[in-house]
């Protein structure tokens, strides 16, 4: 989690603390659009009422998308242009191997 090579535990409770209050705001649009869908097709359905879904469909998915792009740094269609599988193959490994190291050191001195 370190960014420009800083590495501080202030920085990364910040940043974490940052991704998971976008993640939560991002849920709760994906949850008010789905309410505003629901509500649309169960109530009696007009062309009227479908223009407001569709405008608010539409503002609330370029609100989502803003939120993704401050919250990753990068658009989301071109996340997979930045991160090869190669790449997410040698993290996992790397988590894997700190992960047994982690657990092998309390019965080593023990």
């Amino acid at each position: 989690m370190c960014a420009d090579g800083v590495c501080s535990p202030r920085r990364d409770a910040y940043l974490v603390l940052r991704n998971t209050l976008g993640a939560a705001i991002l849920l709760g649009l994906e949850v008010l659009v789905s309410a505003d869908l629901i509500r649309t097709i169960t109530s009696k359905p007009s062309i009227e009422d479908a223009v407001v879904l569709g405008l608010i469909v539409i503002i609330r998915t370029v609100l989502s998308i803003s939120i993704q792009i401050e919250i990753e740094g990068t658009l989301p269609w071109r996340r997979a242009l930045l991160t090869n599988g190669g790449q997410v193959l040698a993290r996992s490994i790397a988590r894997e191997r700190g992960a047994a190291r982690a657990d092998e050191a309390p019965s080593a001195t023990a």
